[in-house]
């Protein structure tokens, strides 16, 4: 939209009553079936073409995982998670039952080591940590290397015997050549170190946890998305296969299982030139950055001066729109604009050192205690703003015009997150085989020349849905509109078991492993995901049905554990 219709738009909001001003501003979020449809289309699209070469919108960077747990393994293995200013060694006892039993240790990273002059310090740091550790938890183990050690018996054989695979979850900048090597590419966050460029970072950490003589081996590096789809994979309920590991929490990205033939950029490396029809890959799709050019995306007033003030303007603009970085900001934003109308929504007045003066100090959280206030009243919701907002005399009517904005920004996060999982789902195929609702043609599509092998299943499946179309009916909770007049039958909560009585056994279940804040605590985000499934003709009423979203975690962390030991060295 032009900024000359956001203007246009904005000026005919000053003549409505308060709570009308506050449904038309979160009309302002608002997004349709079609952009949805239209988005889902574009990200598959996007997705094509980081199969084909590197450096597109979508990076679909491949991980080199080409083995991913099914929750049989035994075993003990570790991970290393450094994720900015906090450092995580975990130890993961796998039970092979999909079960496991998590010990961990966390330690604050030195400002000092974050910008120290070498690697050795950083990562010597590190090493030192990963010891106490082990002395705590793995005396025993620790002291048997040490001996063989100290008496020169140390061979390739008792170190292929007697090492632990070791996960390291590195989240910067890094390009990665195989499943145990890469290169950091440049540094984010607070830390500068200069010679740690160009370095392979499990080298520079294998070379600190050799010189402690300390009995691991780094055979994974990691990206966030791949331990989360990995650690989904371990812990999935029955014969299901997890397909994609997203992450919907501070920020957002996804990896997925990805067949090795369509990865054509990896064909001219030694060992993928000829990859046999049941191989795959995990690729790290970087979706962030999605729609970079900004050809169907929704954006609103509030979207472009974010976009302007952020870090990185005219890019992540997917991420801007969903993460949980940018809902509070985004609300911030609405907030001011409507203090400073003649007209405001609500009649709030905040001091010199109001968060809303600040930003990015409001997250997430802030919207979904306010949401998640259902009470005739709005006390809790009146507490938060006054509390968070450093504001005096909330009135119902402003938490109520609140509640109704903040609803509209996290629903719009929700719908676009849709296209996202809609998108790597259409990719995969696994849809194939079912008969599918397309729009509003109704338009059967057999996808499989084989269909009347399955037709009896696919009719097993059409009773089923339309069982859950009654169900829908009388449930209004499952079928929630996406028009603000609705705020008050909002799906605040969603059972992922609900309704999966309808599938039929013989359906495949596509799993989908979630970690983030956003998709565990926020008030109907599941909800209005799946509503938006639903809206998506290669989607549709029944394809939602067959998707299992799970939540997975710790995927830093048990993830990366997992790969190290899905990847081990025979």
């Amino acid at each position: 939209m032009s900024i000359a219709k956001l203007q246009s738009r904005a000026d005919s909001l000053e003549h409505l009553d308060p709570m009308d001003r506050a449904k038309a501003v979160a009309r302002e979020f608002h997004v349709s079936s079609e952009t949805i449809e239209t988005g889902t289309g574009h990200f598959v699209k996007q997705l094509s073409e980081g199969l084909l070469a590197d450096g597109t919108t979508l990076l679909q960077v491949p991980s080199y995982v080409t083995n991913l747990p099914n929750g049989t393994e035994k075993g003990v293995c570790l991970a290393i998670d450094l994720g900015g200013t906090n450092l995580r060694v975990c130890s993961v006892e796998l039970h092979g039952d999909s079960t496991h039993t998590l010990t961990q240790s966390k330690a604050a990273v030195p400002a000092a080591l974050m910008t120290a002059k070498t690697y050795r310090d950083l990562f010597g740091f590190i090493a030192r940590h990963t010891e106490a550790f082990m002395e705590e938890h793995m005396p025993g183990t620790l002291d048997s290397w040490r001996r063989i050690v100290k008496d020169g018996q140390v061979t390739d054989e008792l170190r292929r015997q007697r090492l632990h695979p070791l996960g390291f979850t590195f989240s910067f900048t890094f390009d990665q050549h195989a499943i145990d090597k890469g290169r950091l590419m440049y540094w984010t966050k607070a830390f500068n170190i200069d010679d740690a460029v160009g370095r392979d970072p499990c080298a520079m950490l294998q070379e600190a946890l050799d010189e402690l003589h300390l009995p691991l081996l780094v055979t994974a590096l990691v990206n966030d998305t791949v331990g989360t789809l990995a650690a989904r994979a371990y812990a999935s309920p029955g014969r299901s296969e997890t397909l994609l590991g997203a992450i919907f929490g501070t920020g957002t990205n996804g990896a997925y299982v990805e067949k090795m033939t369509n990865i054509k950029k990896l064909h001219s490396q030694p060992g993928f030139a000829d990859p046999g029809q049941a191989a795959f890959m995990v690729l790290n799709t970087e979706w962030g950055g999605f729609d970079k050019e900004l050809s169907v995306l929704p954006t609103t007033k509030y979207d472009e001066t974010l976009d302007r003030a952020s870090v990185n303007p005219r890019d992540q603009h997917y991420e801007k729109r969903i993460s949980g970085l940018y809902l509070g900001e985004l609300l911030r934003r609405v907030i001011l604009a409507e203090m400073q109308s003649p007209t405001p929504c609500f009649s709030l007045s905040a001091q010199s050192h109001s968060r809303l003066h600040i930003p990015y100090s409001i997250d997430s959280s802030f919207l979904s205690v306010i949401i998640g206030d259902q009470s005739p009243t709005l006390e809790r919701a009146r507490e938060e703003i006054s509390k968070v907002l450093s504001v005096r005399q909330v009135s119902v009517s402003d938490a109520a015009a609140l509640q109704v904005i903040a609803e509209a920004i996290g629903r719009r996060a929700a719908r676009l997150s849709a296209i996202a999982i809609a998108g790597v789902v259409v990719q995969s195929g696994r849809l194939g085989s079912t008969t599918l609702m397309m729009g509003a043609s109704q338009r059967m599509v057999l996808t499989r020349p084989s269909f009347l092998v399955r037709l009896w299943s696919d009719c097993r499946m059409a009773l089923g849905a339309f069982v859950s179309c009654v169900h829908h009916s009388f449930h209004p909770e499952r079928v929630k509109s996406d028009s603000v007049s609705q705020e008050a039958s909002s799906d605040l909560s969603y059972n992922s078991d609900k309704g999966k009585e309808y599938v039929s056994q013989e359906m495949d279940i596509i799993d989908i492993g979630v970690d983030g804040s956003l998709f565990e605590f926020f008030p109907g985000f599941e909800g209005h995901i799946r509503t938006a499934l639903r809206e998506i003709p290669a989607i549709g009423p029944l394809g939602e049905e067959r998707i299992q979203m799970g939540t997975a975690p710790d995927g830093s962390g048990v993830g990366a554990a997992l790969i190290a030991w899905a990847s081990r060295k025979p």
